[in-house]
């Protein structure tokens, strides 16, 4: 919401990995935004770059770890001003 706080889903290590990929999905299980180089760069916007409405989303990152591929799902919330 361009207020500094939490503007950026971050992941701590990031540049750790050789790749990372993340994948962000709505309630109803449909692709909203994908990164298949993600930088800790995203801020809640779809794939056309249009601000997503508030609401709970589920994401994958996938990250490549020398010989192998780790996935962590979980999920977040938009909140905007």
């Amino acid at each position: 919401n361009g207020d500094g706080s939490n503007d950026y889903l971050f992941f701590d290590g990031l540049g750790r990995f050789r790749r990372s990929q993340l994948r962000v999905y709505n309630q109803d299980g449909v692709l909203v935004y994908q990164d298949l180089e993600y930088k800790n760069d995203w801020q809640g916007t779809g794939k056309q770059s249009d601000p997503l409405p508030e609401g709970i989303y589920f994401y994958t990152l996938l990250l490549d770890y020398q010989e192998q591929v780790l996935k962590i799902d979980s999920d977040l919330t938009i909140l905007r001003d």
